[in-house]
C-alpha cells in the first residue's frame, strides 16, 4: 500500500503515526512545503516572546521519521493532484503515486482587502518562518498595532509588549475574544490589559493602512490615525483548498468530509483546518489532531469515526487565566448561572440547556477547570448539583 500525506502539521503528522501503528510495511511519504519537521504552532507565541528559539518548538526530529520508515520531504510543495492516475506532482516536477492520499494543507491567514495591506511592515503569523520574521521586525518597532482581538491577536500583542513600545489591538466586534467571552467577561479582560499597557479599540473597522515605502499608521473609519511601525493582521483564517479545487472537492468554507474523514473521492482523505465536518470548521489543534488520527487509522484499514470536538480554550493572556468551553451564549438565549467579583477580576458563567451544561466561561479562577470541562463535554445531568451551582460552588461537580 502506498500512502501519501500532503502537509506535516499536527493533522498530517498524527495521521502518519496512526498509519504506522497498523501498517509497518506500506510506503509512507509526507510532503511538506515548510523546511522544518513537525513543530508546535501553539508555541509560536513563545518564540515571539523570546522564551524559546526555533529548534525548541520542533516536536519530531528527522531521525524519528527514518526510524518509522517515513519518507519526509521538506521544502517540497505539491502543485497538483491527478486522481485518475493517482499521482501528486511537486514543484520540482517529481510525480509520486499513491493508493491512499491525505490532504492536510491546513489554512492560510485571511488578509482583508485593505488599502496598504501589502506594504512592508504589515505581517501575519501562521508559520515558524512568520514568527521569526515578526520577532526580528518587532525589535526596532516603537509602535505596534494588532488588527484582530481574537485568541491569536491578543497572545501576539501580549508577547510583544515591551517598555517604551506602544501596543494597540483593534477589534471590529464590540468585545475582545468575541468567540470566547461575553460582554461582562470582555470588560474585565480589557481593564486588565489596559493596566498592563495594552490599548484596545473596539467596534473599530479599519479604513486603510498608511505609508509609502513601508507602513507608518492605521487609519480608522472614524478618522483616527494610529501610528504603527509594525502591523500584525490576525483577521482569521481560510481553508487552503487550492489542490482540491480542480478536483471539485473544495467547498464554500472547506472541504467536506464524512465521519471517516474521506472526501467525495473515497481514496482521498482530508484532515485539519481545511476540513468542514458536519457543517462545522474548528481551526484548533485538538480537532486537527483527532481528525488526523481517524484519517490515518481508516487509511490503513482500521475502523474509526470522528464525531466532533468540544471547543475549549484555556488561555493565559498577560497572566490572566481563562477557560471558555462549549456554547458561551454571548447573546443570552439560554439561562445562565453567573458569579462575578469585579474587584478580584473573577467571572464565572455556566450556560444551562435543559438539565445539562451547554458551556461555561471561567475567568481569573480556574480551580475547577477539569470538573467544568468534564461536565460540558460529557453532557452531565446537573440536577443533583443545581443548588450548589446556584450558590457558586463549582467544586460540587464530580
Amino acid at each position: 500500500m502506498r500512502y501519501c500525506i500532503i502537509g506535516n502539521g499536527v493533522a498530517g503528522h498524527t495521521a502518519a503515526l496512526a498509519i504506522r501503528e497498523l501498517d509497518r510495511q506500506g510506503e509512507l511519504t509526507i510532503l511538506s512545503e515548510e523546511p522544518y519537521p513537525f513543530y508546535s504552532r501553539i508555541r509560536l507565541i513563545d518564540l515571539l516572546a523570546g522564551r524559546v528559539e526555533p529548534e525548541g518548538i520542533v516536536l519530531a526530529r528527522t531521525g524519528r521519521y527514518a526510524s518509522l520508515g517515513i519518507d519526509l520531504r521538506t521544502s517540497c510543495p505539491v502543485t497538483a493532484i491527478d486522481p485518475a492516475a493517482r499521482t501528486v506532482e511537486t514543484a520540482g516536477g517529481t510525480r509520486l503515486g499513491y493508493d491512499r492520499l491525505l490532504v492536510a494543507t491546513g489554512a492560510r491567514v485571511l488578509v482583508p482587502p485593505l488599502p496598504g495591506a501589502q506594504l512592508p511592515g504589515v505581517m501575519t503569523l501562521r508559520s515558524l518562518d512568520d514568527a521569526v520574521a515578526v520577532r526580528a521586525a518587532a525589535q526596532t518597532a516603537a509602535s505596534v498595532v494588532v488588527i484582530g482581538g481574537g485568541v491569536l491577536g491578543l497572545e501576539v500583542a501580549n508577547s510583544l509588549l515591551a517598555p517604551g513600545r506602544s501596543m494597540t489591538v483593534i477589534e471590529i466586534f464590540d468585545r475582545l475574544l468575541p468567540r470566547q467571552l461575553d460582554q461582562a467577561a470582555s470588560r474585565l479582560l480589557q481593564a486588565q490589559l489596559a493596566a498592563r499597557g495594552l490599548a484596545v479599540v473596539l467596534a473599530g473597522p479599519v479604513q486603510a493602512l498608511c505609508g509609502r515605502e513601508r507602513v507608518t499608521g492605521v487609519q480608522l473609519c472614524d478618522g483616527r490615525l494610529l501610528p504603527a511601525d509594525l502591523v500584525l493582521l490576525s483577521t482569521g483564517i481560510c481553508a487552503e483548498q487550492s489542490l482540491l479545487r480542480p478536483l471539485g472537492l473544495a467547498g464554500e468554507r472547506g472541504v467536506a468530509v464524512d465521519d471517516r474523514l474521506a472526501t467525495a473521492r473515497p481514496e482521498i482523505f482530508a484532515a485539519g483546518d481545511l476540513v468542514c465536518h458536519r457543517q462545522r470548521m474548528y481551526g484548533i489543534w485538538p480537532a486537527a489532531e483527532a481528525q488526523g488520527r481517524v484519517a490515518g487509522t481508516v487509511m490503513a484499514g482500521g475502523r474509526a469515526l470522528y464525531t466532533g470536538t468540544t471547543t475549549a480554550h484555556t488561555l493565559k493572556v498577560a497572566g490572566i487565566d481563562l477557560l471558555a468551553v462549549g456554547d458561551i451564549d454571548a447573546e443570552g438565549r439560554l439561562p445562565s448561572l453567573v458569579h462575578q467579583d469585579e474587584a478580584a477580576f473573577v467571572y464565572r458563567k455556566l450556560v444551562v440547556d435543559g438539565d445539562r451544561l451547554a458551556g461555561a466561561i471561567l475567568y481569573g479562577d480556574l480551580r475547577h477547570r477539569q470538573r467544568v470541562l468534564r461536565a460540558v463535554t460529557q453532557g452531565l445531568d446537573i440536577r443533583p448539583y443545581a443548588e450548589a451551582l446556584a450558590a457558586g460552588d463549582l467544586g460540587a461537580l464530580p
